[in-house]
Order: C-alpha cells, then sequence, then structure tokens
C-alpha cells in the first residue's frame, strides 16, 4: 500500500494531478470491492462471480477485437473454454456488470467480522460517501475535471502536429 501512496504522491508533484485522482479512485472502488467481496458467508460465491467476470471481459474483447482488427482468438485451454462458457450464461443479461449491487450498497453493508469499539459493525460507507465522491467528482469529466485540458485563456492555442493530416501515433493493446 506505501507504493501505491507513493504513486499518487509522485504523480500529484509532478503536476499530473487527474491521474492522481483516478488512480486514488481507483484505489478506493478496489478497497470496497475486496471488503464487500470477503465480507460474510457468501464470500466463496462472491469470489467465484468475481473470478467468472474475468471470463465475460475475454469474451466482450473477442467480439470487439474481431469487429475492430478483424482478428479471432480462438481458446485452446480446457479451463479457459470452460470459463467463457460460465461466464456466457451467468452474464447474458448484464454484460457490462461483475456485481447486479452497486459500489454505494457495497459500501455500506455492516462488516461481518470487526464491530468498532462501541460494539456497532462498521461498514465501508464513510469511505464511499467521503472520499470515493471526492475522487469520481475530479475523475469524470465534470469542469473540474477536463480543465487542465482548456486551452489558457487568451493565449493562442497551438497543436505540436506539422500538418493537421498528420497521422496521431498509437499503439493499441489488448488483454486477452
Amino acid at each position: 500500500m506505501a507504493e501505491l501512496h507513493e504513486t499518487i504522491c509522485l504523480l500529484a508533484s509532478k503536476k499530473r494531478l487527474r491521474d492522481a485522482v483516478i488512480l486514488g479512485r481507483t484505489l478506493c472502488e478496489a478497497n470496497i470491492s475486496l471488503y464487500w467481496l470477503t465480507n460474510d458467508q457468501k464470500s466463496d460465491e462472491r469470489i467465484n462471480r468475481y473470478i467468472t467476470f474475468g471470463g465475460q471481459v475475454t469474451l466482450e474483447n473477442m467480439v470487439r477485437i474481431k469487429k475492430h482488427f478483424s482478428y479471432e482468438y480462438v481458446p485452446k485451454d480446457r479451463r479457459e473454454i470452460d470459463l467463457l462458457k460460465e461466464a456466457a450464461i451467468l452474464f447474458r443479461n448484464d454484460r457490462y456488470k461483475w456485481n447486479p449491487i452497486p459500489i454505494g450498497k457495497m459500501a455500506t453493508e455492516p462488516d461481518s467480522y470487526e464491530p468498532t469499539p462501541t460494539g456497532k459493525p462498521s461498514s465501508m460507507e464513510p469511505v464511499y460517501e467521503v472520499f470515493y465522491y471526492w475522487f469520481s467528482l475530479l475523475g469524470h469529466p465534470c469542469i473540474k475535471a477536463i480543465e487542465n485540458f482548456l486551452p489558457e485563456w487568451g493565449v493562442p492555442f497551438k497543436c505540436s502536429r506539422r500538418s493537421a493530416h498528420q497521422p496521431v501515433p498509437e499503439k493499441h493493446v489488448v488483454f486477452l
């Protein structure tokens, strides 16, 4: 965890503020998700669904890569084939969410293992309602999130490309 904190501080010190905010939000979401996955007697079921969603991501990538790059990935490993079949069935009605429970509701689930010093169950609600909210405000395209991308007022905008027809170099990375 210390390395992640150092990374956020390094990004902020290099004026990569939006990158630092997005990494912070991702860490909040990962923290809440891990808490929820391991929080009760249904942990095995929750974790299995989470792992199976990895197969759903692969299925979605296969469709998109075939559509845009005319490449067809064919899994050969029996375990991967079984995982993809299970994912297709489990996520047939909602291909884009690993969990039907929203993150805010996951955060408010009472902790099954550690009560607060007063004996009341704790939860991740403060992490969600304060930090996740702040990071989301700055991470999504609201004016605070995009203000660093706007040209300075009164200064002519310049493009670094020599020609408007010059292509922008891109690299495509695909995880299957």
